[in-house]
C-alpha cells in the first residue's frame, strides 16, 4: 500500500462494505485452531506466562477452547474471566447453556461475562455484544462513551454503584436512574446532556457527581440538597452552584461558588469538611467585612483559592479591602489568585501565608502598591498582570523592614504582564544576602513606561524573556556568573540601546534579539558560548556579526534580518559553523559583498538557506 492508509477493523459484514474504497480490499481472517485459542486462554489466565495452571484446570481449559469456535476475541474474553479462578467457575463455563444459543455475531454472549464486575464500553457493537452476556446483578462499574439505556432495559443493574457517562453521547437522564439506589459516582461530564432529572436526589448514598463541560446544562434539580452523603461535586459553571448548598454538609468538593441573591457567602460556612480547590466569583455582592468573615475561610484547609471580583468600578476601594480582609483563608494555602480586586493596598494577612507556593494578581486596577513578598518562603511562582496604576517597584515589595537575608528564597518563575503604568523597578536597599536566589524564569511583557530592568544577582535564571517594553532603554546590571541561562529573547524594545555582555553566559543555546531599532551592538565575545544553538537577532542597527561566532560549533540556526547598518559579514567565520543547519540573511540593504567559493563549501549540513534583499551596487549573487 503506497501512502497513507487507514485501517478499519470490524465483526460486521455491512460496515466493512460500506467502508471499502475500491474492490477487493477486505480481509477477512481465518479463525483459529482449538490449540490457538487455547494459547491465548492460558496467556491471559497465566498472567503472560508468569503464573502455572494446575493440570485440572487446564484439562477444562483445552475443552472451552474448542468451544470458542475460532474466535480470537472470545477466547481474549474468557482468558480474563477465567485468571485467578477456581475449577467451579471454570467447569460452570465449560458447561453453561449459552454455548448453544450464541451465534457469531454475539460471540461475548457467555458464561464467563457473568462474572465480569467493571464494565468499559466504547463502541455500539461493544453494547450489543456485552450487554445480552453480563450479569446485572453483579455489575459494579459502567464506562460508557455512547448512549446506553442502563435503566429501562432488561437488565436490572441493582448492584450498579459507579456510572460513567462521560463523552458519551446521551442528552437527558430518565427519572428511573432513581432505581439505582447503591450508586456513588456519577459522571456525565462533556456531554450534551441539558437537565438532570429532580428523581437524581433519590440517590441518597451518592457520594461524587460529575458534570463539568456540559454546555446545554441550564440548570440542576431543586432538591440538590437531599444528596445527604455528597461529597464530591465538579462542575465548571457558576451558574449551576446547588441552591441551599450549606445542607450539603459533608462535601469536600466544590469547585466554584458564585455569590448572589440566592447564594450568599456565608453558606460556606456551613461547609466544614471543604477542601482542594475553590473559586469564589462575583465578591462584589458581598457587602462587607463582617459578611465575608462568615465564609470561615480560615478554618477551612484549602489547597488553592481564586477571589474574583467581575466589576470593580460599582465597588469602592474601601469596600474592596474590607472584603479580601474578611476572606482570610487558612495559613497552609499553597495556591492564591486574586482577579478583579479594586482596593488600593493589600491585606496584611499576606505576609502569614507561609505555606503559599503560587500567587496569581490580575486586573488588580486600582492598586497602587504591590504587597510585600519578599519574606514569603516558600513563594515559588508569582504572576503579576494587568495593574495599571502600580508605578514603581520598591523597598515595600521585597520586604516591610531593611533585611539583611534572602529575599524571595524559593521564587523560581517571576512574570510581569501588562503593567502599563510601571515606570521604575528598583533593587532592594539594605544589607540583602540574596535576593531571588532561585529564579529559573523572567517574564516581562507589555510593560510600556519601563525604563530600566535590574538583573544583578539572577545566576539561576534559565528564561529571561522582555517583549513589548516601549520605553526600556537598557537592562541594569550585567550578565556575569549566569551560567544557568540558556534562553534569552527581547522582542520590540525600540528604544534599547545597548544590552550588557553575554559572553559569560555559556550555557546560552538561545539568543533572540527581535526589533530593537536602537540596538548597536552586541557586545562580547562569543567564542565561549559552546552551547548556543538558535540565533536570531531582528531589525537592529547592527554593523557586525557578534566577535567570535565562527566558535560556536553547536550552532544549528542563524538569522539576520532587517539590519540597516550591515555593510560586510565574516564569510570564511560562517564556513566554520558546520553544525548550520538554518541560514537567513535578507533585508540588510547596506551589505555589498558576497565573495565568491568561499563561504557556502563548509555548510554540508545546511537544509535550509534565505538569502536576499541586498544593497543595490551588489550585482549578482554568486
Amino acid at each position: 500500500m503506497n501512502g497513507n492508509g487507514v485501517v478499519v477493523t470490524t465483526r460486521k459484514k455491512q460496515v466493512a462494505d460500506m467502508m471499502e474504497t475500491s474492490p477487493g480490499i477486505q480481509h477477512e481472517p481465518g479463525k483459529l485452531t482449538d490449540k490457538e485459542c487455547w494459547s491465548i486462554i492460558k496467556q491471559k489466565v497465566s498472567g503472560g506466562g508468569r503464573e502455572t495452571i494446575a493440570s485440572d484446570l487446564e484439562s477444562i481449559g483445552t475443552e472451552i477452547a474448542k468451544k470458542c469456535g475460532g474466535l480470537p476475541l472470545l477466547a481474549n474474553v474468557l482468558g480474563g474471566t477465567l485468571h485467578g479462578k477456581q475449577a467451579d467457575v471454570w467447569q460452570s463455563i465449560l458447561k453453561s447453556r449459552n454455548w448453544d444459543s450464541r451465534d457469531a455475531d454475539s460471540a461475548v454472549d457467555v458464561e464467563a461475562a457473568s462474572h465480569i464486575r467493571h464494565l468499559n464500553l466504547i463502541s455500539r457493537g461493544d453494547v450489543e455484544a456485552a450487554f445480552p452476556a453480563v450479569d446485572a446483578r453483579k455489575l459494579r462499574t459502567v464506562f460508557s462513551m455512547v448512549d446506553v439505556d442502563v435503566f429501562n432495559g432488561p437488565w436490572k443493574f441493582k448492584s450498579l454503584r459507579t456510572l460513567k457517562l462521560r463523552r458519551s453521547d446521551i442528552t437527558e437522564l430518565p427519572d428511573s436512574i432513581c432505581k439505582l439506589r447503591h450508586l456513588r459516582y456519577l459522571d456525565v461530564s462533556r456531554t450534551s446532556i441539558r437537565a438532570l432529572p429532580e428523581s437524581i436526589t433519590k440517590l441518597y448514598h451518592l457520594e461524587t457527581l460529575r458534570f463539568t463541560d456540559c454546555k446545554s446544562l441550564e440548570k440542576l434539580p431543586q432538591k440538590v440538597r437531599n444528596l445527604v452523603s455528597l461529597r464530591h461535586l465538579h462542575f465548571d459553571d457558576p451558574k449551576l452552584v446547588p441552591a441551599e448548598v450549606r445542607l450539603l454538609t459533608r462535601l469536600q468538593t466544590l469547585p466554584i461558588f458564585a455569590v448572589g441573591p440566592d447564594h450568599m457567602v456565608e453558606e460556606l460556612g456551613c461547609l466544614k469538611e471543604l477542601r482542594g480547590a475553590l473559586k469564589i466569583c462575583k465578591l462584589e455582592q458581598v457587602r462587607d467585612r463582617e459578611e465575608a468573615e462568615k465564609a470561615e475561610l480560615s478554618g477551612k484547609r484549602m489547597n488553592k483559592l481564586v477571589f474574583e471580583w467581575s466589576d470593580d468600578e460599582g465597588n469602592s476601594s474601601v469596600n474592596s479591602e474590607d472584603v479580601l480582609e474578611g476572606l482570610q483563608p487558612h495559613s497552609d494555602i499553597r495556591s492564591l489568585t486574586i482577579e478583579g480586586y479594586g482596593g488600593e493596598n493589600f491585606s496584611s494577612w499576606i505576609l502569614q501565608l507561609n505555606n503559599l507556593t503560587v500567587l496569581r494578581l490580575e486586573g488588580c486596577s486600582k492598586l497602587r502598591q504591590l504587597p510585600t513578598l519578599g519574606c514569603l518562603p516558600r513563594l515559588k511562582i508569582l504572576k503579576m498582570i494587568g495593574m495599571p496604576n502600580v508605578k514603581c517597584i520598591g523597598n515595600e515589595f521585597y520586604s516591610s523592614r531593611d533585611s539583611a537575608g534572602v529575599l524571595f528564597p524559593a521564587l523560581q518563575i517571576l512574570t510581569l504582564y501588562r503593567m502599563d503604568g510601571l515606570e521604575e523597578w528598583m533593587v532592594p536597599g539594605g544589607e540583602v544576602v540574596a535576593v531571588f536566589p532561585c529564579l529559573e524564569e523572567l517574564l516581562i511583557d507589555h510593560c510600556g513606561k519601563l525604563k530600566s530592568i535590574p538583573i544583578c544577582r539572577l545566576s539561576s535564571l534559565v528564561e529571561f524573556k522582555i517583549n513589548i517594553c516601549d520605553e526600556l532603554r537598557y537592562l541594569s546590571g550585567e550578565f556575569h556568573g549566569f551560567t544557568s541561562l540558556r534562553v534569552l529573547s527581547i522582542w520590540w524594545c525600540p528604544k534599547l540601546a545597548s544590552i550588557p555582555s553575554v559572553q559569560h553566559c555559556t550555557a546560552l543555546v538561545e539568543l533572540g534579539i527581535n526589533w530593537c531599532g536602537e540596538l548597536i551592538s552586541i557586545p562580547g565575545d562569543f567564542r565561549d558560548l559552546n552551547s548556543l544553538k538558535k540565533l536570531r537577532v531582528n531589525g537592529c542597527k547592527l554593523g557586525a556579526l557578534p566577535s567570535g561566532l565562527q566558535c560556536c560549533a553547536s550552532l544549528e540556526e542563524l538569522s539576520i534580518v532587517n539590519w540597516s547598518e550591515l555593510i560586510s559579514i565574516d564569510w570564511l567565520g560562517l564556513r566554520q559553523l558546520r553544525s548550520l543547519v538554518s541560514l537567513g540573511i535578507t533585508m540588510c540593504p547596506s551589505l555589498r559583498d558576497i565573495p565568491e567559493d568561499v563561504w557556502l563549501g563548509g555548510l554540508t549540513q545546511l537544509q535550509e538557506l534565505r538569502i536576499g534583499g541586498f544593497s543595490e551596487e551588489m550585482k549578482a549573487f554568486p
